[in-house]
């Protein structure tokens, strides 16, 4: 398996983990991304599926600048697939679980960019949203009337500690990192960007520029983009859940809770915890067709645990001078 440093294919540019700057004429119009997984195709292995999916990318009538972090582009297959095995083996997880890797496009403006500067801004947005720790491979393509990238990157880390989740608002996340990138390198302009007190640019995962919804708000936003597809049953709806990101538990007494990517603890289904009509009877009731979706409320601040103490105490105290005064004992308080 191949490091950064991977042995290039005649006539196209390769270059490792440091990405060298690239040099700069203004725009006016960012790049625009999307990120997409890809699970294990019918009637195809694993290693089948990104071998076809691959081809794409490095088709040679297509292909500009190739570069990649981790891997050989031409057998990359092969080695995310190696990296899964030893995942599968340490966490006894099956490899045809879930994504097997995702995709990002990066398209730019038609003569903002050479093949070769457009490959670096690639790999750079791509080691910024890894951060390095999984495989990946960027390809150029210059076939169409703007020039663009297919990123590659493997949905199990190098280290086969984890899996990449794609999370409620990553397309976001994404589009502001590749602007960001694009910003950086004086490419495109971004409109009242969002700054740190001292001037430096907000890390991507700080997307919006306001507070992140809370883990009980992605639970619910989830469930209900499940629900507008529709699914078929209970169990279709679970799985729908499962592809957009979150671990399904079931407990006791059929519980079902969810935990949202990068979360702790797992949020439980029930309307006492998100709401009304987040019950799973609500949920069957609306795959069946007997109800609508159910409403979004918005989150409740956060509840402080001194105020709370307080309302308890001041609640409390009339019944414990009570008992005081009834005992025959006066109260000092």
């Amino acid at each position: 398996m191949l490091g950064s440093g991977a042995v290039p294919l005649p006539g196209f540019l390769y270059f490792g983990t440091f990405c060298p700057k690239v040099p700069t004429r203004g725009g006016a119009t960012t790049a625009t991304t999307y990120i997409r997984p890809y699970k294990q195709a019918a009637g195809l292995s694993a290693v089948q599926t990104m071998e076809e999916r691959f081809a794409y990318g490095l088709n040679l009538q297509k292909l500009g600048a190739v570069s990649s972090h981790l891997c050989d582009p031409a057998t990359a297959a092969a080695e995310f697939l190696l990296v899964k095995s030893e995942y599968q083996a340490a966490t006894a997880r099956p490899v045809e679980r879930g994504a097997l890797f995702f995709q990002i496009r990066q398209a730019f403006p038609p003569g903002e960019v050479t093949a070769e500067e457009a490959n670096k801004l690639g790999f750079e947005t791509a080691m910024r949203w890894t951060k390095g720790k999984y495989q990946f491979f960027v390809c150029t393509h210059t076939d169409k009337g703007h020039i663009h990238n297919h990123i590659y990157f493997n949905s199990t880390a190098f280290d086969c500690s984890r899996k990449f989740h794609n999370f409620l608002g990553s397309s976001f996340a994404l589009r502001r990192l590749s602007d960001r990138v694009c910003l950086e390198h004086d490419l495109s302009v971004i409109q009242n960007p969002k700054q740190h007190s001292k001037g430096r640019f907000l890390h991507y995962g700080q997307w919006v520029g306001e507070k992140p919804p809370s883990a009980q708000q992605r639970v619910r936003l989830a469930i209900i983009a499940a629900l507008e597809k529709k699914p078929a049953d209970f169990a279709a709806f679970l799985r729908l859940m499962e592809e957009s990101g979150f671990a399904v538990k079931h407990g006791r007494g059929g519980v079902v809770s969810f935990l949202a990517p990068g979360q702790d603890k797992y949020t439980r289904l029930r309307a006492s915890t998100l709401g009304a009509g987040f019950d799973p009877e609500d949920i069957r009731a609306v795959i069946a067709g007997e109800r609508p979706l159910p409403e979004l409320p918005k989150d409740a601040p956060p509840r402080s645990g001194r105020w709370g103490l307080s309302l308890t105490f001041k609640s409390a105290w009339p019944r414990a001078r009570a008992r005081l005064m009834n005992a025959g004992r006066k109260s000092t308080i």
